[in-house]
């Protein structure tokens, strides 16, 4: 796992090397968290590359990077884990002398050997950029599903790349000016969505997508993988169990192989329990598990993942997040360089502060919602007609909204803020409301101006649905997320059920196998049930902390300082009545603004340190 960066000159005949070493060191030091186990450097008469180790595999000098051909015309850097190298690497072994026992040096001899067409061949997470000196071209590449980061700025003079946007707006002549056009997307999703980062001419790179850049400044875009959902194989449900449940073991098997310590993220769903049950029966030890929760009792999860830690026999560590946690919120939003607001992040950020500081791999859940319908808007979509048609609806709203006014229960608001408006809607405009995070309403009070249309799409079937979430919500969500805060703390987080062939796999199952009556990710209760009889399994909530009742307490008057302190009206971007409005109905309780609260807290402090990443 590294942290990796380059530039490419289009014009000039011969960079200045002094200048270049000098953004080199900087480049460096942005990046060291990413890696602090070796640093290293590729210069010449036009190109620079770069990168931060953090030794996994092979932990000798000979996985040192940037990692050159035998011939020194070929030059690559490479941030991720190449799953099934070993194979590649018996495949290779009568053409290249290796002379490390890592997958990096593995994925130079697969460029070397079979070019672009190496990527048919990898099994894992990766961002990876190779300079070929022979074709006087840089091709860059991204993991199917958006695992790893890359991101990249060009002009007419240069293309520059880096695992993380502080790496390039730290550079000379890459200017760090927002753009505008992300804000209606993020206050609605609380993400920026690719190919945008909320900088102007800084891109990201998609999942699944490859980029060649010729010494010329020319670019190609290419896709090289996607998921056909139309083929759907005639299996009994028996048959799908024992099939999956193969595939599982596999998955995590190969996830496994680590020359420093390893530990696995246990909340207590389905997917993290079936992950570390795996690896508890197949390791041939006792695992480490790490579990976070809160102090609130309605948002803890802990004495789930204690019961599932007890079941498999781990060593067990929890985590309890608490109120004065957001000290941290600043740290956090550096961290994440994009306009971002997924409330996870926060326990999300501590949970792999603890990690860290005891193993160097954590294996997680993460994939199975996205795999096999787990979120509670699929029942939504797929029930949608039927919702649709229920009457009382207004009624209903209004009445929900008293019972949250007098019970303060999370639940009550998202029903009659987010499900039940959403039911007058066309189905895919519907589905869309109820994955937001803010209301179209909401956001439209927020915001002076619309800035952005939102693309029409089809969501005729729930495969669709699963392909949006995949290349959106999964892809520019949830995986910068955690990759952004493990990285933070030098730690590797792998994910078993992110696995492309299982993707694959599961794209082949029929649609009743996954929604079952109200039974969502319902193969999955069937595979635990069998595999695993007994194990204390429930539908987890996720890592929401309890952000209503904090924004009430002790940071109420706090967060109406930061808001009111000239930051936000200065940018002539909000209406600065409605949040006003809007803190003092949350305040009073008349309506449940937290996420909102948090998206403009979250979007406040990224704005105050827009020019200091």
């Amino acid at each position: 796992m590294c942290g990796i960066a380059g530039k490419l000159y289009f014009k000039t005949r011969e960079v200045n090397s002094q200048a270049e070493k000098s953004a080199i060191r900087s480049v460096l030091s942005k990046l060291h968290h990413r890696g602090p186990d070796d640093a290293g450097s590729f210069l010449s008469a036009k190109i620079w590359l770069v990168s931060t180790r953090l030794a996994i595999l092979d932990l000798s000098a000979a996985g040192h990077q940037p990692m050159i051909s035998p011939d020194g015309k070929v030059v690559l850097v490479f941030n991720g884990e190449i799953y099934n190298y070993r194979n590649l690497r018996e495949k290779l072994k009568n053409k290249y002398s290796f002379k490390s026992r890592g997958d990096s040096e593995v994925l130079l001899a697969m460029y070397l050997h079979y070019g672009i067409k190496c990527l048919a061949f990898l099994r894992g997470m990766f961002a990876f950029v190779v300079w070929d000196g022979r074709l006087n071209k840089l091709f860059l590449a991204r993991d199917r599903l958006g695992k790893k980061p890359l991101k990249y700025y060009f002009d007419d003079n240069f293309f520059a790349f880096a695992s993380e946007l502080k790496a390039l707006i730290s550079q000379p002549g890459i200017p760090s000016i927002f753009d505008e056009t992300v804000l209606q997307e993020y206050f609605t999703n609380g993400y920026v969505k690719s190919p945008q980062t909320g900088y102007k001419n800084i891109f990201k790179l998609p999942p699944a997508h490859y980029l060649v850049v010729s010494s010329s400044g020319k670019q190609s875009l290419h896709k090289y993988w996607d998921i056909d959902y139309s083929h759907k194989l005639n299996l009994s449900e028996n048959e799908w169990i024992e099939i999956l449940s193969d595939k599982l073991v596999e998955c995590v098997k190969i996830r496994l192989e680590s020359d420093v310590p390893l530990g696995f993220h246990l909340s207590g769903g389905m997917d993290s329990s079936l992950v570390c049950a795996i690896a508890a029966s197949v390791s041939g030890k006792k695992i480490n598990t790490f579990s976070v929760g809160f102090a609130e009792n309605e948002y803890n999860e802990l004495p789930y993942a204690r019961n599932i830690a007890a079941a498999i026999g781990s060593s067990h560590h929890e985590l309890t997040v608490r109120e004065n946690s957001l000290k941290f919120l600043g740290d956090i939003v550096k961290s994440y360089e994009e306009p971002f607001a997924d409330p996870s992040m926060l326990p999300t950020w501590m949970l792999m502060k603890k990690t860290g500081k005891m193993v160097r791999v954590a294996i997680n859940g993460d994939g199975g919602d996205e795999n096999f319908a787990g979120y509670p808007r699929y029942l939504f979509w797929k029930y949608h007609r039927q919702l649709n048609s229920l009457p009382w609806q207004k009624e209903a709203v209004s009445l929900l909204k008293i019972f949250y006014r007098i019970l303060k229960i999370r639940s009550l608001s998202v029903v009659s803020g987010k499900y039940l408006p959403a039911l007058g809607k066309d189905r895919v405009n519907a589905y869309l409301s109820a994955s937001a995070l803010t209301g179209e309403k909401e956001v439209g009070l927020l915001l002076k101006k619309n800035r952005k249309h939102f693309q029409k799409m089809q969501l005729n079937s729930l495969d669709d649905v699963l392909a949006y979430d995949r290349k959106s919500y999964l892809a520019d969500y949830l995986l910068p997320k955690v990759d952004i805060a493990s990285m933070a703390h030098s730690l590797e987080v792998r994910s078993p059920l992110l696995d492309h062939t299982l993707f694959e796999l599961s794209a082949q199952l029929p649609d009743r196998l996954k929604i079952n009556g109200l039974q969502r990710k319902y193969i999955m209760r069937k595979i635990i049930a069998r595999k695993f009889p007994g194990l204390p399994i429930r539908q987890k909530h996720g890592f929401l902390p309890p952000l209503a009742s904090w924004f009430r307490g002790k940071y109420e008057k706090q967060v109406r300082d930061e808001f009111f302190d000239g930051v936000l009206s200065g940018s002539d971007l909000f209406d600065m009545s409605y949040i006003n409005k809007v803190l003092k109905e949350h305040a009073e309780g008349i309506n449940d603004h937290a996420y909102l609260i948090w998206s403009l807290l979250c979007f406040k402090k990224w704005l105050g340190q827009l020019n200091i990443l």
